[in-house]
């Protein structure tokens, strides 16, 4: 088998959907050199099918939306006061 080099960052997804075309191509090769061949056929096709540079998106490794209207406990639960339950719930 040669090696297979990609140029940039591979797409996930499309390497899913290419399995997922070819499994039954592969599998129905009558001789397990065409099977070879055709698996290095799915690796180009994989290898072929980059992420396209998106310049203006970015991904922060946050949360976007805190679902629950109450904030963090700072303190031990024993610690509160009805005011500390009230000063959170705002």
């Amino acid at each position: 088998m040669r090696e297979i080099e990609a140029k940039g960052a591979l797409s996930f997804k499309g390497a899913m959907d290419r399995l997922d075309q070819w499994q039954w191509v592969i599998w129905s090769a009558p001789s397990g050199r065409q099977a070879g061949q055709r698996r290095d056929s799915l690796l180009r096709s994989i290898a072929n099918d980059e992420v396209p540079p998106r310049h203006a998106r970015k991904e922060p490794r946050v949360c976007k939306d805190r679902q629950n209207k109450y904030t963090f406990m700072t303190k031990p639960r024993h610690l509160y006061t009805l005011q500390d339950d009230l000063d959170h719930a705002s």
